[in-house]
Formats: C-alpha cells, structure tokens, sequence
C-alpha cells in the first residue's frame, strides 16, 4: 500500500510519498521549486537515504538554493552568458545572479510556489502533481508557459518525475528544461564511489563556462571508473541514437549497491547532462538537461513552443 502525507516545513510544507510496505519515501516541497528534498529506497530490504537535501527551511532558502538542490531548472538550466539573447529578432535581458561569471543561471522557478494540483495513491504506486505559470513579466522572459511536475513513487520501479511544458502565450516562445538532484550512497562522500556516464562527448566550456562550441571526443567516464578527486562542472551531449532512454549509474563497488538516473531521450527530450561535484563532495549533482549551456544562444538543444503547442519529458531513479 502507498500514502501521501504532509508536515511542515518551516514556512512551507513537505508532502511525502512512501510505501508502507518497504518504507520507501519522497520528499517533495512544492512551495519552493517543486524541489525533491528526499528520497529513500531500498536495496536487500535495507532502507537508503539517497538525495542530499536541505535539512530545515533555513537551510533550504540559503545553501539549499544557491546550490539549487534538487530543485527545477526553467525556463532555461544552467547558464546564460551575460543574461542576454535575441529571439525571433527581439533582444532580452536576464537578471544576473552569477556574479562572478556575470551569467544568468537556472532559470527562475526554483524559488517559485508550485501549487497541488492533484494526489493519488493506488496498491502499486503514489502520485503527485505539481503546477506553476509564469507570470508573462518576468525579467527578460516575457512569456506565459505552464509547466506540470509529477513525481510518482512506484512499487518497482524507483521514482518517476515527469514534467509537461505547454506555451499559454499567444507567440513563440523558447525553453529548455534541467533538474539538479545531488546524490550520494551513505555519509562517507563521493571519491570512493564509481561512476559511468550515457556519452561519450564533453562539451567544452571557456573561463565563464560557456560553451565554445568544441566537443571532445572520448570521455574517461564512458566506462565505470572510480571518481576519486575528479571535480566535475561538466557538460556533455547524451547519447540519444539507440535508445529511449540513457542511464548515468553510480556504485559502490564495496557494499555492491548500484544507483541508476535514467532519463529519457529522442527529439524534444534529456539529451544533456550536466555533471556537478559541490566543494564538500559528499554527493554529486546528476542534472538532466534538454539543452546545453547558452541554448538561447547557441540553439543546442533549446526548444521553440508555438502557441498551445505541449512537450513532455521523464527521468527517473532507482536502486540496482
């Protein structure tokens, strides 16, 4: 059986979904990015905490957010060189808030309320669905989108989060799509941990880390290999010529536990990635992309929704 439960979470709320057979819960904050602050599965019917997430409310909207943890990466993931683009002939200014680099990044909505728009629970899973719709006045994005997040918890197949784009402007308009989930396996870090990546080509970035273009070709974690004290703030274009979906997996080789983050590909679907290893490198950040870097700029990836037009993408994660 599943449940849907809620408690407080400083000044918002946390609403959980768990299978009460085998204990496995997610912890979903709609008030705050639609963000998936928790997440625990189970594995030889052991029960493990998998996401590195904020702790309090506190927490959430300091470190939490300036390391986007877990939270929505839209209308655009990761970064925008100098905040600006021109589409369709018009040029727009973002705000910026990567100062250092005099970017703008993530997007905008991972501090935005999403509203409930729907729960339900069967024998085999619990569902949740999520909405939020700009507002058409945003800084340098003066367009309405209406985006829903459903993350479902399943009974075998780990957790499912599916997300619908739909254009409710009367014009075009540009988007792109990323979540930025950190993950671990157990408190001892992420260096004796291995991992295989869906590619096999980098994007390379210049000293504002955006792309240049260029591609390298033959990438070390094409096979499993042992992250040791690889720092990652990496790009690259996933494989989306033989299947559905890719998976990136991450294991430890010691306690033989093996998680795997698919995400689905094809035309209008995840085919980036983006891999990031925060400065304390007790987990690391597994993001699915639709775009790459600059998509506004450079088009890789980015997606033109004509009016009423809807696409729709999934990524999911489980234990092995």
């Amino acid at each position: 059986m599943f449940s849907i439960s809620k408690s407080n979470f400083g000044k918002l709320e946390q609403v959980f979904l768990q299978n009460d057979t085998t204990g496995e819960k997610a912890g979903i904050i709609p008030g705050y990015g639609a963000t998936l602050n928790m997440l625990i599965l189970s594995k030889n019917n052991t029960l493990l905490d998998i996401v590195d997430g904020s702790p309090n409310y506190e927490y959430l909207i300091g470190e939490g957010a300036e390391y986007c943890k877990g939270m929505i990466l839209f209308p655009f993931p990761n970064r925008i060189c100098g905040g600006q683009y021109i589409f369709e002939g018009n040029t727009y200014q973002l705000p910026i808030n990567e100062a250092d680099m005099q970017n703008a990044i993530h997007g905008f909505a991972a501090n935005k309320a999403f509203a409930i728009e729907s729960e339900k629970c069967t024998e085999n899973n619990a569902e949740l669905t999520l909405s939020y719709t700009t507002s058409g006045h945003d800084e340098g994005y003066p367009f309405i989108c209406k985006i829903w997040v459903t993350y479902t918890l399943t009974a075998d197949k780990g957790l499912i989060c599916s997300t619908k784009i739909s254009n409710a402007d009367t014009k075009n308009l540009p988007v792109g799509l990323g979540w930025h989930p950190y993950f671990k396996l157990g408190n001892a870090g992420i260096d004796e941990l291995w991992l295989k990546l869906p590619t096999n080509e980098e994007l390379l970035s210049n000293e504002r880390m955006i792309p240049t273009g260029r591609k390298k070709v033959g990438i070390k974690y094409k096979k499993r290999n042992k992250i040791e004290t690889t720092a990652f703030d990496t790009g690259y274009v996933v494989d989306n010529n033989s299947k559905n979906t890719r998976t990136t997996s991450l294991k430890d080789k010691e306690k033989d536990i093996k998680l795997r983050i698919w995400q689905e590909v094809g035309k209008y679907g995840y085919n980036f990635l983006q891999i990031y290893t925060p400065p304390h490198r007790k987990s690391i950040a597994i993001e699915p992309m639709t775009c790459a870097t600059d998509a506004f700029n450079n088009g890789f990836g980015l997606i033109v929704l004509k009016p009423n037009e809807s696409k729709h993408f999934s990524f999911g994660v489980l234990l092995d």
